[in-house]
């Protein structure tokens, strides 16, 4: 994740978190200030990391934004896949 963070240009913005290299090594980073991203569909099947994908991308909120600034709700209804991140501020 440091490796992310570190390479490529960032937005301005206080929304983003870093998705993965792009094809010339650069950091990728997806905003949620912008139109493009006004939601975000998430498809696969079972066992493809749907999770690990959520759980990137609320750690790379958390650490682009400014502190206290994030407020999320993630429901999980198996009640095992987010259980570690119930002590996170920023989930309710």
């Amino acid at each position: 994740m440091e490796n992310l963070l570190k390479n490529g240009e960032r937005s301005k913005s206080d929304a983003v978190f870093p998705l993965g290299l792009n094809i010339d090594g650069k950091t990728f980073w997806a905003d949620l200030e912008g139109p493009s991203m006004a939601s975000i569909l998430l498809d696969g099947a079972s066992g493809s990391d749907k999770s690990v994908l959520l759980r990137a991308i609320v750690m790379g909120l958390l650490l682009c934004a400014p502190r206290d600034s994030v407020a999320l709700t993630l429901i999980d209804p198996k009640l095992v896949t987010f259980t570690d991140m119930k002590d996170l501020r920023c989930l309710e």
